[in-house]
């Protein structure tokens, strides 16, 4: 399975439709061969989605690709793809984690009742991640170490080739080389 995270900034009340209209767009598109899940929507302003499913990443590019026409400038819309364990390893040892509760949500789920919520921190690149969907503080902690890890890779794609094949491993100690200034 090929897992991209959608991560949707939107600086105006005015344009929150045009991301709605982009969210049903993908999810009647995509049909019933992918899954939409929620990793972080603590406020209106910025959320994260996941899809789960084959070639996930080129099918929303394409759709992206054709909507992005209509795209408000004030809507910001970046697709992080899903990077295993065996592509970058981290050294989770490394990560500061901080447990909260999520107090947007006001549904009957037990999230706002408990510090389940997770927002992890790699302090060498000052990358971060949360996550707020689950109920559960291991899923959610699973899910921000997925987003981290892509994250960081996204942002330290030194050791690709031109056709996006992963030339060598990269490494925590990789990291402070690599970090921007």
């Amino acid at each position: 399975m090929a897992n991209v995270y959608i991560e949707i900034k939107v600086d105006g009340p005015d344009t929150a439709g045009w991301v709605n209209v982009f969210l049903r767009h993908c999810i009647g598109i995509l049909g019933p061969t992918f899954r939409f899940s929620g990793v972080d929507e603590h406020d209106k302003a910025h959320s994260i989605f996941k899809v789960s499913g084959e070639d996930a990443h080129a099918c929303l590019a394409k759709e992206l690709a054709e909507l992005i026409s209509s795209q408000p400038p004030s809507v910001s819309v970046s697709l992080l793809e899903e990077i295993g364990e065996e592509v970058f390893p981290l050294d989770l040892a490394s990560v500061e984690v901080t447990w909260f509760r999520n107090s947007s949500t006001v549904d009957s789920s037990f999230v706002q009742h408990t510090d389940s919520c997770a927002r992890l921190v790699h302090p060498a690149s000052g990358t971060a991640a949360q996550c707020t969907d689950n109920r559960s503080r291991v899923e959610n902690h699973a899910e921000a170490s997925a987003l981290l890890r892509s994250r960081i890779f996204a942002s330290q794609r030194l050791f690709t080739t031109t056709s996006g094949a992963v030339v060598r491993k990269l490494t925590e100690p990789d990291l402070p080389a690599l970090a921007v200034a």
